[in-house]
């Protein structure tokens, strides 16, 4: 494919549908984390509903290149940036960061408060694009995903925000495990005396649980000693994510939990407000190659202080 070849990044037509389904599976084969991919009909339809926001990069009538917004709901206050693909003998040429630039460019006019990447671990290129963006590393989530490079193995993934509009942390006392770090996500983000509202509907239970097998993920929407004590119950065979909802609570609760084996791994914004803090047991990667020095101090910090059980 020539260079000098005119590339055009436009929105997602459904005719686009069955050509990014191919460059999935040309670049995935079979592992890709989002199952829809695969799937023209359904790229169509989440297009459709607004579920997706995809734009594509093509030339010569051939789509090159992909990428997507995911907004949970028509109510979502922040928005996923997702599903990025491009053709391998596209590589190096920019077209990752012209889509990247250009859906958060679309979600600033929509409206959006922030944008959200999560950042494969185990690939550098994505990692480097973040930061002249303007996204700031706030958490790591540890074995997270099943690996779309290497099958039977899991990835870890740098959680990055892109505030598009303020969207301050509360000014409470921050863990003390987690005070090498968290300076370096409060400092960009600024804070606040006032705490964010619920984040979500109002009627959430206040403990929300899902898990693929391999990995439970816990929203903890009410802190409570209930709620943290059933928590400590769970079996260990398996890695453990923690969403604590961000309140004066934090420190006490996040103490609980540390006893229980989970480690301080950031924060992440709340789709409909707010932020939760982060926390992990159970994950087994002892090594990573991290492109950002937040981020690395993150993970030597989950190791540094004792074990995740």
């Amino acid at each position: 494919m020539s260079q000098g070849e005119k590339l055009v990044i436009r929105p997602f037509e459904p005719a686009d549908a069955g050509q990014i389904s191919d460059l999935f599976t040309h670049v995935y084969g079979q592992r890709y984390v989002y199952p829809e991919v695969y799937l023209p009909s359904l790229i169509g339809q989440r297009n459709a509903s607004g579920h997706w926001r995809s734009i594509v990069a093509e030339q010569q009538d051939v789509i090159v290149g992909h990428a997507a917004l995911v907004i949970e709901s028509p109510h979502a206050r922040c928005a996923e940036l997702a599903m990025m693909v491009v053709t391998p003998t596209a590589i190096g040429r920019g077209i990752g960061i012209r889509l990247a630039r250009a859906l958060c460019g679309h979600a600033r006019q929509w409206g959006m408060e922030m944008v959200v990447a999560m950042l494969v671990s185990s690939h550098s290129q994505t990692q480097r694009m973040a930061a002249p963006l303007g996204f700031v590393t706030t958490g790591l989530l540890i074995d997270y995903l099943p690996s779309p490079y290497a099958i039977g193995t899991r990835e870890t993934y740098v959680l990055t925000c892109l505030p598009l509009q303020p969207r301050p942390l509360p000014d409470i006392v921050w863990p003390r495990a987690a005070w090498p770090w968290i300076e370096d996500i409060v400092a960009p983000l600024g804070t606040c005396r006032s705490m964010p509202g619920l984040p979500g509907p109002e009627g959430r239970p206040a403990l929300e649980v899902r898990s693929d097998g391999e990995l439970v993920v816990l929203t903890i929407n009410e802190v409570n000693a209930r709620v943290l004590a059933e928590i400590a119950r769970l079996p260990r065979h398996c890695c453990r994510v923690a969403r604590l909802r961000v309140c004066h609570a934090l420190d006490a609760a996040s103490r609980s939990l540390w006893s229980a084996g989970y480690r301080h791994c950031g924060l992440m914004p709340a789709a409909d407000g707010g932020w939760y803090w982060l926390m992990q047991a159970g994950f087994t990667t002892r090594s990573l190659r991290l492109h950002c020095h937040h981020a690395s101090r993150i993970f030597a910090a989950a190791h540094e202080h004792g074990p995740h059980a």
